[in-house]
């Protein structure tokens, strides 16, 4: 992903947290990519894109992949601490 598109991706990304929180997605500590890309409002593509190049950490768990909400946030630049 170039320089030039992840900041506008990050700003897409900001946007649709707020209303992507109220979906129907219960609120915990991991999610899988699906789950991710629903909440975040993009594809399972674009999530899938970020964690093979690194720019988001995912965890595997026996066969699945899970991201943390934490990295999420991270990734968004809104981390807590």
């Amino acid at each position: 992903m170039s320089d030039a598109i992840q900041p506008q991706l990050v700003a897409l990304l900001n946007q649709s947290i707020e209303a992507a929180v109220r979906k129907s997605i219960t609120p915990r500590e991991a999610y899988s990519m699906q789950e991710v890309a629903e909440i975040l409002g993009v594809s399972l593509r674009t999530i899938e894109g970020l964690v093979d190049t690194q720019q988001m950490r995912a965890v595997r768990i026996g066969r699945h992949l899970r991201i943390d909400r934490k990295e999420i946030d991270r990734f968004l630049g809104r981390e807590t601490r």
